[in-house]
């Protein structure tokens, strides 16, 4: 039992609201997202980061030849090389975002009111209406939910990488890294969107 802040002093208050923060959910390490939803960022094992990776093979860049050297070098400024390589990099980041949600999260506390929980059907008719199948898995219904519906913003998407990195072990650097790709490939894929 913990006692009442009123009857201690300021390191003691500190130190009891750590213990309730860890009480009731780990307090600072929770993900507070832009919709108002709370998610708990748990532990994501490494050899699941390393499997999701080991899925996309890393293109190669083409051969050319160089008279000087008198052999063939790796061209890395091919433009379609380059496009690729961005493509390689988009599909990995979101496959590792996917991951962090479905392996490094869980909702803590209820859906604020006003957000569409997790069953409910109106954000899954949204999503067919323009093409995204929901269907009936419910670890593909808890990503879908939490990047459509609780966390909308890219900054809300670097917020769960950011607090899952750090249970999991990843490096703070690899996590901006990360996070500046999808800021980036969300920049882009917006763009395009509107010239369409």
């Amino acid at each position: 039992m913990v006692p009442s802040k009123q009857s201690i002093g300021k390191t003691e208050e500190k130190v009891v609201q750590a213990v309730s923060d860890a009480e009731s959910g780990g307090g600072h390490s929770l993900i507070r997202l832009s919709s108002g939803v709370t998610l708990k960022p748990k532990k994501v094992n490494g050899f699941l980061i390393q499997e999701v990776m080991r899925q996309f093979q890393k293109p190669k860049p083409p051969l050319v030849m160089n008279e000087d050297l008198g052999r063939e070098i790796e061209n890395d400024s091919d433009p379609g090389y380059i496009q690729a390589m961005t493509d390689y990099n988009v599909e990995i980041t979101i496959a590792i975002v996917d991951l962090f949600i479905v392996a490094g999260t869980e909702l803590h506390g209820a859906v604020p009111k006003g957000i569409p929980g997790l069953n409910d059907l109106s954000w899954q008719n949204d999503l067919e209406a323009i093409g995204i199948r929901v269907g009936p898995n419910p670890s593909k219904k808890y990503i879908l939910w939490v990047k459509f519906v609780a966390a909308p913003l890219e900054e809300d998407t670097t917020e769960i990488m950011s607090g899952v990195g750090r249970m999991s072990g990843v490096a703070e650097a690899d996590v901006k890294i990360a996070a500046e790709r999808f800021r980036t490939n969300s920049r882009r894929r917006t763009n395009n969107r509107s010239r369409s």
